[in-house]
């Protein structure tokens, strides 16, 4: 089993701990950060962490969400996912194929079924 170094970002609090709850047995929860302001925060963190780490982006409330992980990825970040509701299929094609997303994934608020993305999407 790989083991993930993670940082979620978003406004949703609940689903922030959803994220929490899965620290341990080989997911390192290392920030779950609310508010809008954190792609200024996320790049304080050393470059050379970035890319052995996992970033997930909660697509809701997110006007310029394909800017923004495409300056995520210019920091550095090498791994980033992004979830959403309902993601539709020109959502996902401009998440994966336009800004370079790792993957897309609909936005759960049960833990294990979070587990279950990191063990079958991400190989």
């Amino acid at each position: 089993m790989r083991k993930w170094s993670v940082y979620a970002v978003g406004q949703d609090g609940d689903w922030l701990e959803a994220i929490r709850q899965l620290d341990g047995d080989g997911i390192r929860v290392r920030g779950a950060i609310r508010g809008s302001d954190y792609v200024k925060r996320l790049g304080r963190i050393p470059r050379g962490e970035r890319k052995a780490l996992l970033l997930i982006i909660d697509a809701a409330g997110q006007r310029e969400l394909i800017q923004t992980i495409q300056q995520l990825r210019r920091q550095g970040w090498r791994h980033v996912v992004v979830v959403a509701t309902a993601p539709s299929p020109g959502q996902t094609h401009a998440v994966l194929h336009d800004a370079g997303a790792s993957d897309i994934w609909r936005k759960s608020y049960t833990p294990a079924v979070i587990r279950r993305y990191f063990d079958e999407c991400l190989v």
